[in-house]
C-alpha cells in the first residue's frame, strides 16, 4: 500500500468516526430535548390539575359555609 492510499484510508476512517460521533451526540441531544419537553408538559399538566383541585376544594368550602 502506498503512503498516499494509507493516508486516504486513515482520513476516511477518521471522517467516518467523526460523523458517527456527531450523529450520536445529535441523538443524545434530541433525546434530552424530548425528555425535558415531556417534563415541562407533565409539569404544566400537574399545575393545571392542582389548580382544578384547588377550585373544587374552594367550591366545596363555599358550599359548606353557605349551608350553615
Amino acid at each position: 500500500m502506498s503512503q498516499w492510499s494509507l493516508h486516504a484510508s486513515v482520513s476516511t476512517e477518521n471522517a467516518a468516526a467523526t460523523l458517527r460521533e456527531r450523529q450520536s451526540k445529535q441523538v443524545v441531544l434530541k433525546m434530552d430535548m424530548k425528555y425535558k419537553s415531556n417534563l415541562r408538559s407533565q409539569g404544566l399538566l400537574q399545575s393545571a390539575h392542582e389548580r382544578l383541585l384547588a377550585e373544587v376544594v374552594q367550591e366545596q368550602l363555599l358550599a359548606n359555609i353557605s349551608m350553615r
